[in-house]
């Protein structure tokens, strides 16, 4: 549930704020939105999978399962080849080692479930236009901090509604 918070914020910061339409942003908001879908896809079952006895697919829903991991996965791929050709660097990882079993699971759960969890801060909270966009999402669906944080993302100044001189009636303009 987290991914999907994450990413969808990510992809509707972009989408709605106006500073952040140059291509690095689109790249990572197409990123977030792949994202999102790519997780739906594998870790419903997987989940069901470690928990239940019987870990049986269907063939066609395995067929499907199959075809839209791997659209999604050649999509990140291609998305991520692009970042990397527009930044000028290239990136490789390669594994030649094998686990047991155990591991083995231990290690595809933290692929599958942490790398797409953490995806979201990695790529975006370390840049300040894209922390004023999340903060915007977040003051605009009302969420405050509560009483144990110490500073609350939202304040007078970010939630009031009257425009100023500079400002428009929506929260999204410049």
């Amino acid at each position: 549930m987290f991914i999907i918070v994450g990413n969808f914020m990510i992809f509707f910061a972009v989408q709605l704020d106006a500073r952040l339409h140059n291509p690095m942003y689109n790249f990572i908001s197409i990123f977030s939105f792949l994202e999102i879908w790519y997780t739906t896809v594998t870790i419903p079952k997987m989940l069901s999978n470690l928990v239940s006895k019987e870990k049986t697919i269907s063939f066609i829903g395995c067929l499907l399962q199959m075809y839209f991991f791997h659209s999604l996965g050649v999509t990140e791929a291609l998305v991520l080849t692009v970042m990397a050709i527009d930044s000028v660097t290239l990136m490789y990882l390669r594994f030649s080692v094998t686990f047991p079993p155990l591991l083995d699971k231990a290690i595809a759960l933290m692929f599958a479930v942490l790398a797409p969890l953490f995806n979201p801060i990695i790529y975006s909270l370390r840049n300040k236009d894209m922390k004023d966009a999340i903060k915007k999402v977040l003051c605009s669906w009302g969420f405050t901090g509560g009483p144990m944080v110490k500073n609350p993302p939202c304040n007078a100044r970010d939630t009031d509604s009257t425009p100023g001189p500079g400002r428009s009636h929506t929260p999204w303009s410049n």
